[in-house]
């Protein structure tokens, strides 16, 4: 009896913590867990969805056998009767979820044939196919959806065996026009970077618009850039100190970089050299391998007490400071203050750093 007993408050105190864990869906957990990295609240969850039925089924055996007639009517047993039930209405609901969006598909449903679309992009609920979702996302671009038509410029954008920059083009400039902001924000990348395209940075500070305002981070960096620009922004500093606080908001290390320089120029905001310093520095901290400015500033004591052996490490992990140029030459001169010894102590531990563990090791 002590046996049951303890099992019986295992399940009842599980069940405290059914109501919360339930609707988040544990079919999606065991999809997510068979294709994504394993986290500890997948793990916990799964087990304890395993465990459970065999918690109340081992209880509910132990009761069966003291008093048979009394099972239905116990709570554990309601439970257990319910739970069963629930659990094969959950399973069953994925399959008819999908025959009543194919079902919408196939009378012309444009979102549903996106949603279809993706399912067999992404394996859910039915067969993986790309054939199937170009089919499905072929139908509902040729009725102007934004999302399928993006989806297609992706697809021939990035995947192997598909690559037609023409037909991605095409596609995202459809998805822009309807009002993907995904699209936007890519198409805007291409017309500011150039590559593909030819440069075009008014169409890129048009496109950027939308998206930046709804927290794509790549077009809050391409609004810093753009307003500073005299011809497309009216060289606006403030507007462009704006956009990239709300970029390096999100841990974009590039547009920290951007305030540092902002700040090091003293543009849209006074200048302040410490404050340059620490930007530099957490955008070396979040991944950015600019590190020349850090030794820009130690070399020069900007912001920073000057110390060459600081300046010297940080020139070397820069990859600008390989070739040729300025870069290189303020890093000579900061091993131009350095002993030998010195100089191969930094290089060992320059060594030890790594842009894959993005470890900084600062003398």
């Amino acid at each position: 009896m002590k046996k049951f007993s303890g099992l019986f408050c295992l399940g009842l105190a599980w069940l405290i913590f059914f109501p919360w864990i339930f609707p988040l869906g544990f079919m999606g957990h065991y999809r997510h867990m068979a294709t994504h990295s394993l986290e500890l609240f997948d793990i916990v969850i799964c087990v304890f969805t395993a465990v459970y039925p065999c918690v109340l089924i081992y209880c509910s055996l132990e009761y069966y056998r003291r008093r048979v007639l009394s099972l239905a009517l116990t709570p554990l047993g309601l439970v257990f009767v319910m739970t069963l039930l629930t659990m094969a209405g959950f399973a069953s609901s994925g399959s008819a979820g999908i025959g009543s969006l194919s079902d919408r598909a196939e009378k012309g449903d444009p979102a549903a044939q996106y949603n279809l679309g993706y399912n067999y992009h992404a394996g859910e609920g039915v067969p993986q196919s790309d054939a199937e979702a170009f089919k499905w996302w072929n139908r509902a671009a040729s009725q102007g959806n934004a999302d399928a038509e993006f989806a297609l410029g992706y697809m021939y954008d990035t995947k192997p065996g598909l690559k037609d920059e023409d037909k991605a083009m095409s596609w995202y400039a459809l998805a822009a026009e309807h009002g993907s902001l995904q699209a936007q924000d890519i198409l805007g990348s291409m017309y500011f970077y150039g590559g593909h395209v030819q440069e075009d940075p008014e169409r890129a500070f048009r496109l950027f618009k939308n998206p930046a305002e709804r927290g794509f981070i790549n077009a809050q960096r391409g609004l810093c850039y753009l307003y500073q620009n005299p011809d497309i922004g009216g060289g606006d500093y403030v507007e462009a100190m704006k956009w990239c606080r709300k970029a390096a908001a999100q841990n974009d290390a590039v547009a920290m970089e951007e305030i540092g320089s902002l700040y090091e120029r003293g543009q849209g905001v006074p200048a302040n050299q410490e404050t340059a310093f620490s930007w530099y520095y957490k955008s070396a901290e979040n991944g950015n391998i600019n590190f020349a400015e850090l030794g820009e500033h130690y070399y020069a004591g900007q912001g920073v007490e000057q110390n060459y052996a600081r300046a010297y490490y940080w020139f070397l992990l820069d990859p600008r400071t390989e070739g040729t140029g300025r870069w290189v030459t303020k890093r000579d001169a900061a091993a131009a203050h350095l002993s030998p010894l010195q100089i191969a102590d930094i290089k060992s531990r320059v060594g030890e750093w790594s842009p894959k563990s993005q470890k900084l090791l600062p003398p």
